[in-house]
């Protein structure tokens, strides 16, 4: 099916809904993607206080 023969055939009640919907799926997939940078992030800011024999201070910055 086109994606534009779907689109017009909503009425205005149900295109707004599916607008919301895509808004808050593009919403939800922006904190995903912001969470994960944030655990990567900790995780080097912990590695950094710790002192990890593994890495040395260069390689975390």
């Amino acid at each position: 099916m086109d994606v534009t023969v779907f689109f017009n055939n909503l009425t205005p009640q149900e295109r707004l809904v599916f607008i919301i919907l895509l808004f808050q799926g593009v919403f939800m997939v922006i904190l995903v993607i912001a969470g994960i940078r944030l655990k990567k992030l900790l995780n080097r800011y912990r590695q950094l206080l710790t002192g990890s024999s593994q890495n040395n201070l260069e390689g975390l910055l």
